[in-house]
């Protein structure tokens, strides 16, 4: 749920407390406060925004010596907040709570937060002469201190899609990443972070060095299974008929869960996705309601995305989510649970055993740079070609180190839409390091680019499309694939028993292939990607793009080329069909500047 606290002395609350009412207004969400004085006139005080008038269990824990909350308003009692705030005191590899931890120590005034690895929502910090205040709402911090734009932040937006912490998108708002303990004092401005998921740390790596595959396949059946039982034959499962979500669904069924309802979203009848996801279900023997995308729902999308995004990232699949959300909203279940597949593209990836890439890191930086030339040159950018694509990733290679230019960044385009100084690139640079990389001390390369991924990608977009959804409507978002004892095997399974021969996800397969015929497993797989080149000439789009992203009044237009961005727009409404990377990049940047301009 939308949370935030507040430490510093009584009566500098006021304008916290304003910013609370006015962004719960906006949000149409009721504020539910608890505070705590303490000696000397200092008051820690938190909040949660949720949509009914009367919670049913809030996660507080008041003691004289302690103060302890959860942003999870979904809790079922008050065991289940002490288990969360135990896993909170020491938290380590595998040993964290499910969602961010708040404590508050009367004592000494000290506040510890505590974000989880895989927490889906965002945590932010600032600190003024009021005081120190908490949120997993970026927006909500930014009432309380308005701030100018981050310059780092939005060349990580544009290069990257999301924001790496402790950056975040202004000025005096820090992040605090995943896998990190915030500590912080009343009166001090230092704010400290402290890492404290380090998969590599895992007790049960050493143990299964030497598993077999079936063996392995058990534990993770196991651990899946573990992780379903218990939820509520109403909840939903968005179902893509994807490897994922068909393993989900097929424990669901083999535990005799059969009446969770499958939700799959469709592009249009011809669709072979769609296709192919009715006859999983029915194979499977489960109900499944199929939901079409309408061209006519997605300028309401638009108008949508700055109340229903805590911040701006880069994922054009948001399009399709949000509008499949939004159908969804009127078939909830009582449980108002939704099941996602979420975390196995990550954690059960081979990027470093993409024959294109390697080719790429084996190639000298003097061809590297040559290809860059060429890619910039030629304008390789503007249309999808075999060369485009080959001088594209060499493009990137030859402007970051691999992980960032394989995993991270979704373009080429940093020295042709965009610029990013040298100063700044350092800055995003460290960033990545410290947070990214650091936390993956011990791994080898294949299970740090799982991790970077994971860190990344999946935090700062995957889940980042349905997560404000949910805790807007009040639905609770479940992911098997990113509990903690799902995580630890995960990580803990030598990368060669989870990519078997390099293949990405083959132990999934294998596992979803018991239930289905393999056939329908092992085949190439469509991304959930909407039609953009159709997408980015619907007349909204086009008058978006002219009236706002080429306005001067713009504030993301100061760190783009614009001749650039104007002849991408021209291209596109005179029919020309660009490149997936220009596509991507012109609805990161419609959506990033429609985010902005629908603040309120």
């Amino acid at each position: 749920m939308f949370f935030s606290c507040f430490l510093g002395k009584r009566g500098d609350d006021t304008q916290w407390q304003a910013a609370l009412d006015d962004h719960a207004r906006w949000l149409g969400l009721a504020v539910h406060r608890e505070s705590c004085p303490c000696g000397e006139g200092w008051l820690f005080a938190a909040a949660w925004l949720m949509p009914a008038a009367a919670p049913g269990f809030l996660p507080i824990r008041k003691r004289e010596e302690q103060w302890s909350c959860s942003t999870d308003t979904g809790l079922a009692d008050e065991a289940a907040l002490d288990a969360e705030i135990g896993r909170a005191e020491k938290p380590g590899a595998f040993n964290y709570p499910d969602n961010p931890i708040i404590t508050f120590l009367p004592e000494n005034r000290t506040l510890r937060i505590t974000v989880p690895p895989t927490a889906p929502e965002q945590c932010f910090v600032a600190v003024d002469h009021r005081g120190l205040m908490m949120g997993n709402d970026l927006r909500l911090l930014r009432r309380w201190k308005p701030g100018a734009l981050d310059p780092a932040a939005v060349y990580a937006l544009l290069q990257f899609r999301a924001i790496p912490p402790p950056l975040s998108l202004y000025t005096g708002i820090a992040r605090i990443p995943n896998g990190h303990q915030f500590l912080g004092h009343a009166g001090e401005a230092s704010l400290t972070f402290t890492p404290f998921f380090f998969p590599a740390q895992a007790g049960t790596r050493e143990e299964l060095t030497l598993i077999s595959e079936e063996e392995a396949l058990h534990r993770f059946q196991q651990h899946l299974d573990e992780n379903l039982h218990g939820l509520p034959d109403s909840s939903l499962l968005f179902f893509s008929g994807g490897v994922d979500s068909t393993l989900l669904a097929a424990r669901l069924a083999a535990l005799g869960k059969k009446k969770v309802q499958l939700v799959n979203f469709t592009f249009g009848p011809e669709d072979p996705e769609g296709k192919l996801a009715l006859e999983m279900a029915a194979l499977l023997g489960m109900p499944i309601e199929q939901l079409a995308y309408h061209e006519e729902e997605f300028p309401g999308m638009l108008t949508r995305i700055g109340r229903e995004f805590s911040f701006p990232f880069g994922d054009s699949s948001a399009i399709p989510v949000n509008l499949m959300i939004h159908a969804t909203l009127p078939r909830v279940g009582s449980a108002r649970t939704v099941i996602e597949g979420v975390g196995p593209d990550q954690t059960f990836g081979a990027k470093l055993q993409d024959k294109k890439w390697g080719w790429a890191e084996a190639a000298p930086a003097l061809v590297r740079g040559a290809a860059a030339a060429v890619y910039k040159g030629m304008a390789l950018w503007k249309k999808e070609s075999p060369p485009g694509t080959m001088a594209n990733i060499l493009r990137k290679r030859w402007q970051m180190p691999r992980e960032q230019a394989q995993i991270m960044a979704i373009n080429a385009l940093n020295g042709i839409a965009y610029a990013t100084p040298e100063p700044l690139r350092r800055e995003l640079d460290q960033a990545i390091h410290l947070h990214y990389h650091r936390l993956g001390e011990g791994l080898d390369a294949d299970d740090l680019s799982c991790l970077i991924n994971l860190l990344h990608f999946s935090i700062g977009t995957v889940c980042a499309k349905s997560t404000d959804l949910y805790r807007l409507y009040g639905l609770r978002p479940v992911n098997p694939f990113m509990a903690r004892e799902v995580l630890e095997l995960s990580f803990a399974l030598p990368h060669h028993i989870r990519c078997a021969q390099g293949k990405p996800k083959s132990l999934l397969k294998k596992l979803a292939a018991r239930s289905v015929p393999p056939a329908l497993i092992y085949r190439p797989k469509q991304g959930f990607d909407p039609p953009l080149a159709r997408i980015a000439r619907h007349p909204v789009m086009l008058e978006y793009l002219h009236s706002l992203v080429l306005n001067d009044a713009n504030p993301l237009l100061a760190y783009l080329h614009k001749p650039v961005m104007k002849k991408m727009v021209g291209w596109i409404e005179g029919g020309r069909r660009l490149s997936y990377d220009a596509y991507r990049f012109i609805w990161m940047v419609l959506f990033a500047s429609l985010w902005l301009d629908q603040q309120d």
